[in-house]
């Protein structure tokens, strides 16, 4: 196990899930940012579409059919619609909050805690209409179309560090046979090849690289053998003679010393 956890494979597989999950959570920041400000646009248009529709009250209906529709609106949706005056005076309607006066588009938070994008138009007569939606749905949908990604990148961060593993496990397995036939190559078995995983990949083809340097490693070996073996052979005769050549002028004198010591004693 420390040997994996040292492999390089299995570094890289990390690595990759490791950016796989800062993909995935950049992408998942970047796409909720997106969603949030398409879904953001949309409420703006129906709340532009809603003002649109009240302003077309005023105009046929006046102001008493203006109230009575935003009256009514309120009762039937629960809407958040306020009529007010330009001092903030309420006429109509009701949102707890909501900006005295408002004209365009602004976001505020209520008493109760909620986030609401109201529009704000100026009215004849001094008047002024405001009608307003919750953020919560634009959120939790921008959240709901999004949250596959951090699911997706946990997966695939899963998967890279499990495919990582078997790859470092197998990559282990297969060095540890190569080098076990080095090492018997070292001790002196030069028969000894490396075993081929019968894949053909770049690790069979380089197994079948290394098996032909051996095989000619060993033919040169054993010509060096046969070569020294000859050598020796062939010195040996002229060896023998040199040695019997060096060694008969000595008997001689060994001769001699030993007749003059006889004599002496004599």
């Amino acid at each position: 196990m420390t040997i994996l956890r040292r492999s390089f494979a299995l570094r890289v597989a990390t690595l990759a899930a490791g950016l796989v999950v800062l993909v995935c959570g950049l992408g998942f920041g970047w796409g909720y940012l997106r969603v949030e400000a398409v879904l953001a646009a949309q409420l703006d248009a129906a709340l532009a579409s809603q003002a649109t529709s009240f302003l077309e009250e005023l105009d046929q209906d006046g102001l008493v059919g203006l109230t009575a529709s935003v009256v009514a609106e309120t009762r039937r949706r629960g809407a958040f619609v306020l009529l007010q005056t330009q001092a903030g005076t309420r006429l109509a309607g009701g949102i707890a909050g909501a900006p005295v006066a408002l004209r365009g588009f602004a976001t505020f938070a209520a008493p109760d805690g909620r986030n609401l994008r109201a529009l704000g138009a100026t009215l004849p007569g001094g008047l002024n209409l405001i009608v307003a939606a919750e953020l919560a749905p634009v959120r939790q949908g921008a959240a709901a179309l999004t949250g596959a990604l951090p699911v997706a990148g946990a997966v695939a961060a899963a998967a890279a560090l499990l495919l990582g593993f078997l790859v470092a496990r197998r990559l282990e397995q297969r060095l540890r046979a190569v080098s076990d036939a080095a090492a018997a190559v070292i001790a002196g078995d030069l028969g000894r090849r490396l075993p081929s995983g019968g894949s053909d990949d770049e690790f069979d083809r380089l197994t079948a690289t290394v098996n032909t340097m051996l095989v000619r490693f060993e033919q040169l070996v054993e010509g060096l053998q046969a070569t020294t073996t000859n050598i020796a052979h062939d010195l040996r005769g002229p060896l023998f003679r040199l040695r019997q050549q060096l060694e008969a002028p000595a008997q001689p004198r060994c001769r001699r010393r030993h007749g003059r010591r006889r004599a002496g004693r004599a």
